[in-house]
């Protein structure tokens, strides 16, 4: 699957976007990010799409940047852990992106968003994941696509509902900006993440 991120080229701006990147920071991942965690897992988490100098760096979505770090350590003070990490006690999670490469000013196009759909799809495929949380509008309106429901249920911070067999929970995406600006505190965040951790613990309780 990797193998097939790597050879993406549906996005003219996108691979000129990372092309450009390969000369401006040669140190740094700049390919199509996949899901950290790329196996069945009962809970995935999707955001917008890799940072420049966090994911687009290192490769891993939501790692090496002040996003990445704010959404870490609040999972794990609030007990989830990465799948790959196998954590005793602690509730596995994979972590992917709507949009898999970094888009110019963090705002991709709705043809890009589409063009990434098959990519989310797979993903979903793959992981299975009976509950999904969406940071932000745009993985929020991309997971409802990609679960394939014409349902219009509208992004709301705190939402939680049910598409099928899966529990969808919407969040503000832990961003710089909406950290700096309060429009998403660590106390929001962290209310939504008791919810679904006490979600998870109905249907499978940790020991």
């Amino acid at each position: 699957m990797v193998a097939s991120y790597n050879e993406c080229m549906d996005c003219e701006r996108l691979v000129n976007a990372r092309q450009d990147n390969v000369i401006k920071f040669p140190t740094y991942y700049n390919k199509p990010v996949p899901a950290d965690g790329y196996e069945k897992t009962k809970f995935l988490i999707v955001g917008l799409a890799p940072g420049l100098h966090g994911a687009n760096a290192t490769g891993l979505p939501f790692n090496g940047d002040f996003a990445g770090r704010f959404l870490k350590q609040n999972l794990e003070e609030n007990g989830f852990k990465l799948s790959r990490e196998r954590k005793s006690g602690a509730i596995n999670y994979c972590i992917t992106n709507a949009v898999k490469c970094f888009p110019p000013l963090n705002r991709p196009l709705q043809s890009e968003i589409n063009n990434c759909l098959r990519h989310l799809k797979k993903e979903l495929s793959v992981i299975q994941p009976y509950f999904i949380l969406c940071l932000g509008a745009v993985a929020h309106n991309a997971v409802m696509k990609a679960c394939k429901k014409d349902v219009l249920i509208k992004f709301q911070h705190g939402n939680s509902f049910r598409v099928g067999q899966r529990i969808i929970f919407d969040s503000y995406h832990p961003s710089k900006r909406n950290i700096s600006t309060k429009r998403l505190t660590t106390a929001m965040f962290r209310i939504i993440l008791k919810k679904i951790r006490e979600e998870i613990e109905k249907v499978n309780p940790v020991e």
